[in-house]
């Protein structure tokens, strides 16, 4: 497995499965503390805006990879897919932590 930057926004992941190697592009961008953060899916709806009283639906997968100064990679993952009309509500959301030790 190795993951390249293609430029300052295009991250290239390269891994091996049982057909052969695979490559997949993904396109993000640094944030402010230096953490490359990458949005698979980012949708927002809400009636009315600033308080959604009536409905609202929320659709974010967000991927942030950080290196660490041992050169470890950290992947975190955090979704939210949740929603609600007038007064019922359902949905779920996690923020999960993965470290990859350098070989």
């Amino acid at each position: 497995m190795s993951i390249r930057f293609i430029s300052e926004t295009i991250l290239e992941l390269r891994y091996k499965n049982a057909l052969g190697y695979i490559s997949e592009m993904f396109e993000g961008e640094f944030n402010k503390k230096g953490y490359f953060e990458i949005y698979l899916s980012k949708d927002k709806v809400a009636i009315p805006p600033l308080f959604p009283i009536l409905y609202s639906r929320t659709n974010i997968n967000r991927l942030i990879i950080i290196g660490s100064r041992e050169g470890n990679l950290i992947v975190d993952n955090y979704y939210d897919r949740s929603g609600n009309f007038f007064i019922l509500a359902t949905g779920s959301s996690a923020r999960n932590q993965f470290y990859f030790k350098k070989l």
